[in-house]
């Protein structure tokens, strides 16, 4: 470590400066900051001293020669009175004061020019030191945009900057206006200069800039009290207060992020998502139309708005160009459901907010389903039809009742469902088993099977349709006939988890033991009455 000391009897303050990290003398990790100006000051301080000291040595001399040739004179005077006899005596004494005088002179000679020397030397350290300064420092007139981003600048040739020091660029009229970052890069040559601005204040496109030598920034504070921090709401002129208890980074918060409120939107017809339906309720109350949107690029990476139907019709929304929306170009959105949409600068997702219960579908034909957006369970049940019989009035040839498979599925928006409906059995010379009711997402199949049918000549039971795939799988009950009764032919139909099998007697009551509900078995013939089974049926949730 290396120290300098600006005694006061040199001209200076006390003061001492170190080369170290010292937090009172030193110029290292920042100190360079604070000290080094006062450090130039207190150089320049002594220099002054010593040219002072010079002047006063000088003239010491030249008033000590003076005091020598009048002192001679006198001598010279008194020995040319005095008697022949003390002539030599006088002459000797004479010589020897001319001889103490001439030393003296060249003594107070030597000391003016040691001084003059001190001199010069001050005046080449300050010279150094203000060297120094100008190559730290440099000016700018290329145009920049105030912003944490990498800035590319001409300034003077022949500067200090290397790569890796921390500098501050500064507007020449407002300094408020600031970039502080590390230098990339600095051409000697051609002034050409590369910053990496890390930290800013203020904003705009400006060309007048100073560029100075920065330390680096230091680590912040922790355990602060209470601050307040003023700051303008985006849609007035009033300032707020911001009360900080604890150490927060605050970053770019975008717009409608962090919504205190949330505005709403009625629409009936198309207008196309923008960026000012950021943070918006957009409710659509009547209508079947395709939403369009913005370039998700323009909406940007963090735009959001919730969207509800609320309507009776589907509202297809469809993004820009090839641009998707959960995987897929477009989705529907179905009467009573809502979602909030992301935006992440390529594209969109989104979340569904079904506040009410799950939608349920009961389909009764066979077809295909796609999954909504933001749909990503489905509950599906399928219900086997019910068995068909003999058309005879003999006891026992009941059909039974179609089997039932329940399950959960995990789904993608978009994707593609497909199921079967089971046909109810038919009633004939032996009759028709119930036909299967299936439903398949990604090759994944569950199967309700549909009620048998007994086929013999009598007295045989039929059996229940089976189930298989579901997390859940009931078979259907089979069909039996009935004891006990005043009639030979009396059946009871086989039931399903979704149905009740018809009941037959030998009576004229056409209407006895209907078989209702999915899935039900028919018992047969009663009094030449046919009591027909029930088809299955497939039941989506979401």
């Amino acid at each position: 470590m290396s120290s300098v000391t600006f005694s006061t009897s040199v001209g200076g303050d006390n003061s001492t400066v170190t080369d170290d990290a010292s937090a009172s003398t030193g110029l290292a990790n920042g100190g360079h900051r604070t000290r080094f100006v006062p450090t130039l000051a207190q150089v320049v301080a002594v220099a002054g001293h010593v040219v002072t000291k010079a002047g006063e040595a000088d003239a010491s001399a030249l008033a000590a020669a003076s005091s020598a040739s009048t002192a001679a004179s006198a001598i010279v005077s008194a020995a040319a009175t005095a008697a022949n006899d003390a002539a030599a005596a006088a002459t000797a004494a004479a010589g020897a004061s001319a001889s103490a005088a001439s030393g003296s002179a060249s003594a107070a000679s030597g000391s003016a020019s040691a001084a003059s020397g001190s001199a010069s030397a001050a005046s080449a350290s300050a010279a150094s030191a203000a060297n120094l300064a100008a190559g730290i420092t440099a000016t700018s007139t290329t145009s920049l945009t105030i912003s944490i981003a990498s800035k590319s600048l001409t300034v003077q040739t022949g500067k200090q900057f290397t790569a890796g020091q921390f500098v501050l660029i500064a507007n020449t009229a407002d300094p408020a206006k600031y970039m502080f970052g590390q230098v990339t890069s600095y051409n000697s040559g051609t002034g050409a200069l590369v910053v990496d601005s890390s930290v800013i204040a203020g904003s705009g496109t400006l060309t007048a800039w100073v560029v100075s030598l920065s330390g680096i920034r230091g680590v912040i504070g922790v355990g602060l009290t209470a601050q307040t921090v003023g700051f303008t709401a985006a849609a007035g002129t009033t300032v707020k207060t911001l009360t900080v208890d604890e150490d927060v980074t605050i970053s770019a918060i975008k717009a409608g992020a962090y919504p205190g409120k949330v505005a709403r939107s009625d629409r009936t017809s198309n207008t196309i998502l923008g960026v000012a339906d950021n943070g918006t309720l957009i409710d659509v109350t009547s209508g079947s139309f395709t939403q369009t949107f913005t370039a998700a690029a323009t909406l940007g990476n963090g735009w959001w708005c919730m969207y509800r139907n609320i309507g009776t019709g589907g509202i297809t929304l469809d993004p820009n160009a090839s641009e998707t929306i959960d995987g897929v170009t477009s989705g529907l959105i179905v009467p009573g459901d809502m979602y909030t949409i992301f935006c992440d600068g390529s594209g969109f997702v989104t979340e569904r907010r079904c506040a009410g219960p799950m939608l349920t579908l009961l389909k009764t034909s066979s077809g295909s389903w796609t999954v909504p957006l933001g749909v990503r369970k489905v509950k599906a049940t399928v219900v086997g039809g019910g068995g068909g019989c003999k058309s005879t009035s003999s006891a026992g040839h009941a059909g039974g009742g179609g089997g039932t498979a329940i399950k959960t599925y995990a789904v993608a928006p978009g994707a593609t469902c497909t199921y079967t409906v089971g046909a109810a059995g038919s009633i004939g010379t032996y009759g028709t088993a119930g036909g299967n009711s299936t439903f398949t997402y990604s090759s994944t199949t569950i199967t309700g099977s549909g009620g048998t049918i007994d086929n013999a000549t009598g007295g045989n039971l039929s059996a229940g349709g089976g189930a298989s795939g579901g997390d859940v799988n009931l078979p259907g009950r089979a069909g039996l006939p009935i004891t006990g009764t005043t009639s030979s032919n009396a059946n009871i139909a086989g039931c399903s988890a979704f149905g009740f099998g018809g009941i037959s007697r030998n009576d004229s009551n056409t209407n006895y033991g209907v078989a209702t509900g999915y899935g039900g078995g028919s018992p047969g013939s009663g009094n030449g009455y046919d009591i027909n089974a029930t088809a299955g049926c497939v039941i989506i949730e979401y």
